[in-house]
Parts: structure tokens; sequence; C-alpha cells
């Protein structure tokens, strides 16, 4: 059986990278977390944030204090979506796939992934696709 506590977990990434404010709460609560004694392992596991990104955030920490975690860059591979593709993309999958030629009852990774080579003409990864549809189907 899954992690029962895989949605949940998703939805705090989702909320920590909504806004700088949200990120830099993010970070704060990580590095609370390893501060009061939490092992980065069990922090990292509970989160989905990399062991080695949580160290740099505490040693950014100690040595610069709360304000340095705020202008510390958000790292990873950009979207290759723009926002305003995003919010096309969110407005789409709220309405069945049947309505854009699709025989499925609703939208899988794979026709996100088909959807938006024929609408953007931008190819993703099934995995991305995904991840995509998870994050757009919980909302704003």
């Amino acid at each position: 059986m899954g992690d029962p506590l895989a949605p949940l977990r998703r939805e705090v990434r989702r909320l920590a990278r909504r806004s700088d404010e949200t990120t830099r709460l993010h970070r704060l609560s990580m590095v609370l977390l390893l501060e009061a004694g939490v092992a980065p392992r069990e922090a990292a596991r509970w989160f989905g944030t990399g062991e080695r990104t949580l160290r740099r955030w505490r040693a950014v920490y100690r040595s610069d204090g709360a304000a340095a975690l705020a202008s510390l860059p958000v790292t990873g591979r950009p979207c290759r979506l723009s926002p305003a593709q995003r919010r096309a993309l969110a407005r789409d999958l709220a309405s069945p796939p049947a309505r854009f030629g699709y025989g499925a009852p609703a939208w899988t990774g794979a026709l996100v992934q088909d959807w938006l080579q024929v609408r953007f003409r931008v190819r993703l990864s099934l995995r991305q696709c995904q991840r995509l549809l998870r994050e757009l189907a919980a909302g704003p």
C-alpha cells in the first residue's frame, strides 16, 4: 500500500513553491526542525526535500541568519510551461478530456502529455505530466 501521507506531503511542497514568502517559510521550518534535533534524513523523508539541500539551508542559517535563506535562489530545472500556459492547462484539465477529442473519461498523465504536445508544442516526460496533473488537480 502507498504512503497515506503522500498527498499531504505533495500539498506542502506545492504550497511551499507558491510564492517567495511561502518558500522562505518552508526553508525556515525545515531549519527549525534540524535545529530542534530532527535528523536531516528524517526531515528530508517527511517533506521530500533533499538532505543536501536541508544541510545547505542550515549552514546558511548558521552563518548568515534567517534573512539569508530568503535570498537563496530556487534551484531545479525551470518548468517548460510559462505561467500563462500552466493557467490555460489548469482550465483545460477542469473539463473532461472528451471536450478535446479524447475518448477517456478522465485525464491521465499520458493524455496530458499528448495534449501539451498538441496545444503548446511542448514535450514533457510521462512522469512530469503525471506530476503536473496532480499539482494542477489540487487547485490554486
